[in-house]
Formats: structure tokens, sequence, C-alpha cells
């Protein structure tokens, strides 16, 4: 058995595997797959038996004020090899073999949380939903531009060390994935319909007179006053060599 990164010819299959365990249309996802910028076969580890890709999981680099960590996504088991403990030796061979970029620390989301206690990692927060509530001021809310976005949230970023910091590759990921993010007062929110998942520095308003919700962490719930939110009960963060919980958006998400 090889724990190992993929080749660039094993990219396809690797893409299979996950539409599988996933439930995934293979030719939809094939598109999105390679043009995601933070694609490299470098971070598509599996485990590989006679040609075969029989488990799977994708690395992703993150930095907070505090250093490195890696982010980790995409774990699955090709279903007739499940329960040999396949993706645990991978997961815990990719942080292993990460170590120097991610200083002992990874993150991951997971909605069966014993798994991943097992190998080490600790529940650091849940993922929540909070009503929005009525804006206090009637606003106009014309679109944000990108270099406003990028300076509203790189000061926010820069003002404590947990939260995460967004380099180039991690921006140009933020405006792949992201929608056209609006800009209120003195900050911004972007939202993926019909929930905000990025918001700064706090609630006052928004575009639409229609109730909104924000999906994100509840540490991040609390940061930004929003008001007491419900949790979604099927995910958490957990994480590997943090003491305390890191600050981030889901739009971030890995």
């Amino acid at each position: 058995m090889e724990l190992r990164t993929i080749r660039p010819d094993e990219a396809d299959e690797f893409l299979r595997l996950m539409c599988s365990v996933f439930s995934l249309d293979f030719e939809r996802a094939r598109g999105v797959f390679r043009s995601e910028p933070f694609f490299d076969v470098k971070s598509k580890w599996a485990a590989v038996q006679n040609g075969e890709i029989l488990a799977c999981l994708t690395t992703v680099p993150l930095h907070f004020g505090i250093g490195g960590a890696i982010g980790i996504a995409g774990v699955g088991t090709r279903e007739d090899f499940r329960g040999q403990g396949l993706a645990s030796d991978l997961l815990q061979t990719a942080v292993a073999a990460c170590q120097e970029q991610s200083e002992g620390r990874a993150l991951l989301f997971a909605r069966d949380e014993r798994i991943y206690a097992r190998l080490g990692f600790e529940v650091l927060d849940d993922v929540v939903v909070a009503p929005m509530g009525d804006p206090e001021i009637e606003v106009v809310c014309p679109p944000a531009s990108f270099n406003f976005v990028r300076a509203v949230y790189d000061r926010w970023a820069a003002e404590h060390p947990l939260r995460l910091r967004r380099d180039e590759r991690r921006w140009n990921y933020w405006t792949w994935s992201s929608k056209q993010p609006i800009k209120v007062g003195d900050g911004y929110y972007a939202m993926e319909s019909p929930r905000i998942r990025e918001l700064l520095p706090s609630y006052v308003g928004s575009a639409t007179r229609d109730r909104q919700e924000f999906f994100g962490l509840r540490s991040m719930v609390q940061a930004i006053d929003l008001v007491p939110p419900r949790a979604t009960g099927d995910l958490v963060l957990m994480g590997k060599g943090f003491s305390e919980v890191p600050q981030m958006f889901m739009t971030d998400q890995f």
C-alpha cells in the first residue's frame, strides 16, 4: 500500500473516487476541479494499491498571524475498502509530511467528530446559523470593490494573531468562489444565497428587506455581535496544534 500524493495522470481517478464518496457528478466536477486556484497534485493524497486509488484527501495551505497550518478536506474511502483504517493512515501520513509547512497545526470540518478524535484532533468550534435581525438603520448597499474588501479584511486580519491571513493565492480563491460583495457603511458582506458567509466589521443593514442569516463559526458570530445563533447540528471545526479557536469565515471553508 502506497500513501502518497498523486501523479498528474492520476487526477481523474482521484476525482472519480471523490465524486463517488460525496455523490457528485463527475463531468460537472471535472471542470471545477482543475480550475480551482488551489489545485495542485502535490496537495492531493491517496492510498494506492496495485495502481488503484482506494482512499483520498486534499490538503490546503493556511496562514494565520501565529504561522502556518493546513486545512484538510475531502477525506474518503472507496466503499469496498471502508473500515480498514485507510483514510486514517492517509490522514496521519499527510499531516506528518506537511509538518514543516504547517508547524504542526491542522484544521478540518467534520460531521462525525469521533473519527478524528481518535487521531488527536479536538473540537474547537461548531458551525452555526445566526438570524441577522432587523437592520439598525436603512442603508443603501452598492457593490463593494475588490480593493475595498481586501483593505477592510486585511486590516481586520492583522489585528489578531489567530485570524486567517489571505495571500495572493487565497484572494484568488476568494474571488473565484465568492459572490459579489456588498458595501454596507464602512464594511461589507459576502453572500452565498440565501446566507451571508462573511461580514465586516458589524451588521448594520443589507440590500434586501428579506430576513437574512449568517452562516459561520459560533465564535465569529459572537465576535461580530450577532444575535444568539442556532447550531446547524452537523458540522464542527476540529484542529490539532491550536490552543485557541482560529478566526476565519466560511468563505474560506476547505
